[in-house]
């Protein structure tokens, strides 16, 4: 029987064995592709008090019926897995994570959100806390 045994322990090692390739394959797959990893990030938008807020909902500053102002502004990104956002709020649905240092073109700023669009044309929100995002000209 200690035959029988010693082949299933090395079956079961070689199983283990291939999962953990096929587990570092993925991972290594990802990070060529550049896809970051959506890693949430704890955002609060301080108010006209100072206090921070938890969360702002507010609509945009843009009509849904008009174009959003296109300024030569950029935003920046100041730190490492920021959300890009669907909509202006942290409940928004997430786009995916920013690399810091990530350039977006600025479309505007209300109730602490950025409207920005991405290299590719993807329009969404970050958030405008000085210590996430920066404007520049």
């Amino acid at each position: 029987m200690s035959g029988v045994g010693r082949i299933a322990r090395a079956a079961l090692g070689v199983v283990v064995l291939l999962a953990l390739v096929f587990l570092v394959n993925g991972w290594w797959s990802d990070y060529r592709r550049g896809e970051a990893p959506v890693v949430p990030v704890a955002e609060t938008t301080p108010t006209p008090d100072g206090a921070a807020a938890e969360d702002s909902a507010a609509p945009p500053a843009e009509s849904a019926d008009e174009p959003p102002v296109v300024t030569s502004a950029t935003v920046v990104v100041l730190i490492e897995g920021l959300n890009f956002r669907k909509e202006p709020s942290r409940e928004g649905g997430l786009i995916r994570g920013l690399g810091r240092g990530t350039r977006l073109q600025h479309l505007g700023t209300s109730d602490g959100w950025h409207h920005v669009r991405d290299d590719n044309g993807v329009e969404g929100y970050v958030s405008a806390s000085p210590q996430y995002t920066e404007v520049q000209q």
